[in-house]
């Protein structure tokens, strides 16, 4: 079997353009978290809104986003920014 790379064989082209744009959509992402957490702490607006707002589509994909970049859900996120 030729070696990836070779004439026989190229390597795949797709690949290239998802490594390359991957570090972007990173960055896009925690960019979005972050403006969702200042919407958060700063605002009475529902998740679902907010969600909209930052560019998420699906209030289920921001709650899991949301908790998997800031430890813990909106509601407690809003409740202890609240404390302070």
């Amino acid at each position: 079997m030729p070696a990836a790379g070779t004439a026989a064989n190229p390597p795949c082209t797709g690949c290239s353009a998802a490594i390359s744009t991957a570090p972007r959509l990173i960055w896009l992402l925690k960019e979005r978290m972050a403006r969702a957490a200042e919407l958060v702490a700063n605002t009475t607006l529902p998740c679902r809104e907010i969600a909209t707002l930052v560019g998420i589509a699906s209030p289920y994909d921001f709650s899991m986003l949301f908790r998997k970049f800031h430890g813990h859900g909106a509601r407690r996120y809003r409740t202890d920014c609240r404390r302070l």
